[in-house]
């Protein structure tokens, strides 16, 4: 990420707040734990996120994160790159407006 990027987006005082399912992420995060099998991806994650004045990331139980994980999985079954700005897919406005009512 070029350093100028970097710190426009420390400058816009943008605060970060990540939720997942996936406990053993959330605290490799938050304790810097970069070592393991995937510790480079959470050092990368780390660098990416301290390049935000304020960022968070917490842990949801899967069933209150229904959005997330539908949207994981349409990635995955796609093969092609997708990039929805304004309008999600029906499958995930539905379950959105779900969550919204519960």
């Amino acid at each position: 990420m070029p350093e100028c990027s970097s710190f426009l987006m420390s400058e816009l005082k943008l605060q970060i707040i990540v939720e997942t399912d996936a406990l053993s992420i959330v605290n490799s995060i938050n304790e810097n734990f970069i070592e393991g099998s995937i510790g480079h991806l959470i050092q990368g994650i780390l660098v990416l996120l301290n390049s935000f004045s304020s960022w968070k990331v917490i842990h949801v139980k899967r069933d209150h994160n229904r959005a997330a994980h539908e949207a994981a999985h349409l990635a995955r079954r796609s093969e092609d790159s997708q990039v929805w700005i304004g309008a999600l897919p029906i499958a995930l406005q539905e379950i959105v407006q779900s969550e919204r009512i519960m």
